[in-house]
């Protein structure tokens, strides 16, 4: 074979070998790294669009195949079908500063699953009535633990002149009605005013005596969200009984799923008809 011949195939097979790169760098997301190979070999003039984010991929499923319990953080106790809610809902929070405040540390798994999720801006806020769940602060960056019973309304009075107010809120701890309603009554307005969330989840305690529940039993959480669904809509109220509250101005939206109720804050004036030309 001629010298020119080879030095054709040779070059051939760089260009092909750094196309190679260049695909599986552009796979990978890393568009960084494709500027620096499109310098060395002199096209860094071609414009490289960013990898397509596969919108329909939930990040909570790839990490709950991938989590496994450990010394420092335990198991992740939720039912199936809460992820897709989170994601729902806590997705234009991901990669920002933010602020978060979860009820119901556990085994801090969770806690390690919020910052895999929201990222290094994430500030965690976390309460728990057990004293030994103050050595996640060591575990994570960026952890503040609680300790208190978020049953007890002195409580909280106390603990919320020093604490921000909380982009996200999750109640995920004791479940009885008691400790449901006292938590909403104090923190509702300790979320952010405009885009702020305030999760509640495992409300099938709702329906059980040991957690004070029961079907239409006064007093629970879910019939109590029943009388918020008419503080919402109250501006179309022509009952003396059914007035605009501070929750209907501040509350944009409920959204009722299994076991989860979530409220979505922000300015809520009084809607009007329009009518097109």
């Amino acid at each position: 074979m001629k010298e020119s011949s080879v030095k054709i195939l040779v070059r051939v097979f760089t260009l092909l070998s750094i196309l190679l790169v260049i695909l599986l760098l552009y796979h990978h997301g890393q568009t960084s790294r494709i500027t620096e190979v499109q310098e060395v070999i002199g096209l860094e003039d071609v414009p490289i669009r960013e990898a397509p984010v596969d919108e329909t991929i939930n990040p909570f499923d790839t990490w709950w195949k991938n989590y496994r319990k450990s010394d420092e953080f335990g198991d992740v106790f939720k039912w199936n079908h809460y992820f897709d809610i989170y994601h729902r809902h806590f997705a234009r929070f991901r990669n920002k500063e933010m602020t978060m405040l979860e009820i119901g540390v556990r085994n801090g798994g969770s806690l390690k699953m919020w910052r895999d999720y929201f990222g290094p801006g994430l500030q965690i806020y976390g309460l728990d009535i057990k004293p030994n769940t103050k050595r996640f602060e060591n575990k994570l960056e960026r952890v503040k633990i609680l300790i208190g019973d978020q049953g007890n309304a002195t409580f909280w009075t106390e603990a919320l002149k020093t604490l921000p107010k909380f982009d996200i809120v999750i109640d995920d701890g004791g479940h009885t009605m008691k400790q449901l309603k006292v938590t909403f009554d104090h923190l509702y307005d300790h979320v952010k005013p405009d885009g702020g969330i305030y999760l509640v989840e495992d409300l099938h305690t709702a329906y059980w005596r040991g957690f004070k529940g029961g079907y239409k039993r006064q007093g629970t959480f879910i019939e109590y969200t029943k009388d918020l669904i008419d503080q919402l809509n109250a501006d179309h109220s022509k009952d003396e009984n059914l007035k605009v509250t501070k929750f209907t101005r501040s509350t944009q939206s409920m959204h009722v799923y299994d076991s989860i109720v979530v409220f979505e804050k922000s300015p809520h004036p009084k809607y009007y008809q329009i009518m097109s030309q």
